[in-house]
């Protein structure tokens, strides 16, 4: 989906730091054109501020960060950005850029300055013609209106302060905005101000704990913070804002559609706005009931029917031709019967060409937006759809179908969620982010927000066995065989897909190899089921020294091929909400002992329940084989970041059983 592109935002997605963006004509803006200068008031006051003791080791700091809006009684909304950052070392010199961002057709830069000080305090004007234009369109996007002029000094060196400031026109399209006062890097100064005619209120919702008052003067409300640390990366971490580092803007007035664009009182409203946008592009063409006919020819019930439906709309290519955006063609996807004549088409262009085949064949569906971000980015208290950026569908299906993606609607009855972007994801599953979280179902009436169904970790499962023979050498003979069904299937499904026959080879040698040492690979076979949604792998390997002998004894770990989880979380402390995904791990080893040799030590049963996760791990000797058996299951749940040592501790104690010894001495 293609929705209003922030300046700031933008910005992000080109750096790489919040999204995929891809920089498809751009090149660092030289300084042949530059000329001398001298800072602005503002930005002479910016670089005045000192880089603080608690910022030092950081690559850069923002010194200044404003937006300032304007809403006329009638007309364009004006924007006015600065911004200043000071380069701290080499690797910072990447934050040294401007990005004023614009939608062709509906929005303009009106004006475009940059300030380059150097640490001897000389400084170079840089206008207009020192940026680059270039696209804001990803890599599967053939045209985009979004675009933005970048502008960044050729080369900074540590200790310059690049500043600079634009300003823009745009056509009102949503009177909402999303201000982020943290980011990457530390900032000194964040602010947002906005100026509204008479008859119109700004709306506010805050995010976190830490409370942001607005000043006002006159008309104009604005809302600052100062000193903020850069925001952490961290595994696991839910994209919610949790520490009130964000602010949700709606402006509201004697009618939903204000001088500065649409507003929505409750989700009813959106799903009604998105519908107008949405539902015409549902027609049916005779092309494509005669399509509808060949896919479903032969399935014997409406599951089946809607499965081959799925399918065929699923294995179309993805690329995206954003049109219209500052209009509301964001939300509104291209016509289905075009997107079957084409054989292409976005998220939105899927979930609606899947939509008219359904209705096409008798049966019902809704489009479904959603945040492919991650189950808890949705704020369900600020009714908007800038808050999604991707669409999937809701298929009614017959009472009593099990799947896990099955949920029941008060008004529409039993639905199935399934994502027609999602390749790699089979029927009845849906990607670990979409799993949880809040989608927006279009409708006339009846739509609003739902929770979209949450997959156990019995349906996201990796089963492994490995048959094995130790000789007194310590050379161990395996035989592997693993399935894997729902999300834990997609990786290595896409991986088999993408990759010869060599480098699978050398890959599956690769992993094996972190586990027992060198390894010499033999057969292996894949089988994707994207039936079922399971992915099977068998594979004969030889690990020649497996065993270490030590001191008359063979040693070795339990584990002979890759662990089962394989995220190591740093010993630190946590800032972020944890976001857990389902996930559950049965793992079976048999290893046939040396003649000669008994065991002399087994690692001690582990049975670790807490209320996110299981792990039940054992070792025995039956009749000179010994048996280790592994149950890891972990449920998809958000934990405060005070609880971060019990799911580090859990996830480790995973892995270490695994890794522990067993030993064995001559008899």
């Amino acid at each position: 989906m293609s929705t209003r592109v922030g300046a700031r935002l933008a910005a992000l997605l080109v750096a790489g730091i919040a999204g995929t963006g891809t920089l498809l004509a751009a090149g660092l803006a030289g300084t042949a054109a530059a000329e001398a200068g001298v800072l602005p008031a503002w930005a002479a006051r910016a670089a005045a501020r000192p880089t603080p003791s608690w910022a030092a080791r950081d690559p850069a700091i923002v010194l200044d960060d404003e937006e300032e809006i304007t809403v006329p009684v009638n007309g364009r909304i004006r924007t006015l950005v600065r911004g200043a950052v000071r380069v701290l070392s080499a690797s910072g010199k990447e934050s040294a850029r401007c990005y004023a961002t614009y939608l062709r057709g509906s929005s303009d830069v009106l004006d475009l300055q940059g300030w380059v000080a150097d640490p001897r305090g000389r400084v170079l004007h840089l206008g207009r013609g020192d940026a680059t234009d270039f696209s804001l369109g990803g890599q599967y996007t053939l045209y985009s209106e979004s675009r933005a002029l970048m502008l960044t000094p050729a080369d900074p060196v540590p200790g310059t302060v690049f500043a600079w400031e634009y300003v823009t026109e745009e056509e009102p399209l949503l009177a909402q905005w999303e201000w982020w006062f943290q980011g990457r890097r530390p900032s000194l100064y964040s602010r947002l101000s906005l100026t509204l005619p008479p008859g119109l209120e700004p709306e506010v919702i805050r995010c976190g704990p830490d409370s942001v008052v607005a000043a006002r003067q006159d008309r104009t409300w604005s809302w600052e913070r100062s000193d903020l640390r850069a925001a952490p990366l961290e595994a696991l971490a839910s994209t919610a804002p949790a520490n009130g580092s964000v602010l949700l803007l709606t402006v509201k007035g004697a009618a939903s559609h204000t001088a500065a664009g649409q507003s929505f009182a409750d989700w009813s409203e959106v799903a009604r706005w998105a519908n107008g946008l949405m539902a015409p592009q549902a027609q049916a063409t005779p092309a494509l009931g005669e399509w509808v006919a060949k896919l479903v020819a032969g399935a014997p019930d409406t599951l089946a029917r809607l499965r081959a439906l799925a399918r065929a709309v699923q294995g179309l290519n993805y690329v995206a031709v954003d049109l219209n955006v500052g209009r509301g063609g964001g939300y509104r996807p291209h016509p289905a019967g075009d997107v079957m004549r084409l054989g292409y088409g976005d998220c939105k262009d899927k979930a609606n060409l899947l939509r008219a085949l359904v209705q096409a064949d008798g049966e019902q569906a809704w489009m479904v937006v959603v945040s492919a971000r991650d189950r808890d980015h949705v704020d369900e208290r600020w009714p908007s759809p800038t808050q999604f950026d991707h669409c999937i569908l809701a298929m009614r299906v017959p009472r009593g179908t099990r799947l896990p993606t099955v949920f029941e609607h008060p008004v529409f009855g039993t639905l199935l969620a399934f994502d027609p972007t999602a390749q790699l994801t089979s029927f009845g599953d849906l990607p670990a982010a979409e799993q949880g979280a809040p989608g927006l179902l279009v409708a006339p009436q009846g739509g609003g927000l739902v929770r979209l169904p949450v997959v156990p970790p019995e349906a996201n499962r990796l089963e492994r066995r490995i048959d094995a023979t130790l000789d007194a050498e310590g050379k161990l003979t395996a035989r592997l065989v693993e399935r894997c069904v729902g999300q834990q299937a997609v990786g290595l499904r896409g991986a088999r897909r993408r990759l010869s026959e060599t480098d699978y080879r050398r890959g599956l040698e690769s992993d094996l190899s972190a586990s027992v040492g060198s390894v010499q690979l033999g057969s292996f076979r894949t089988d994707d089921d994207t039936l079922t949604g399971s992915f099977r792998l068998e594979a004969s390997y030889v690990a020649p020294r497996f065993a270490r002998d030590v001191q008359g004894q063979l040693v070795f770990r339990s584990a002979l091929a890759t662990p089962p989880v394989s995220l190591d979380l740093p010993d630190s402390e946590r800032t972020m909400p944890m976001a857990l995904e389902a996930r559950c791990v049965a793992e079976t080893v048999l290893v046939e002992l040396p003649g000669g040799y008994a065991v002399d030590e087994l690692p001690d049963a582990r049975h670790v329940h807490r209320d996110f996760a299981d792990l039940d791990a054992d070792w025995h000797v039956e009749g000179g084989t010994l048996r280790y058996t592994m149950r890891w299951s972990l449920r998809p749940l958000t934990l405060p970041p005070a609880r971060y040592r019990e799911v580090r501790e859990m996830l480790a104690g995973a892995v270490a059983a695994g890794r522990a010894p067993v030993v064995l001495v001559r008899r």
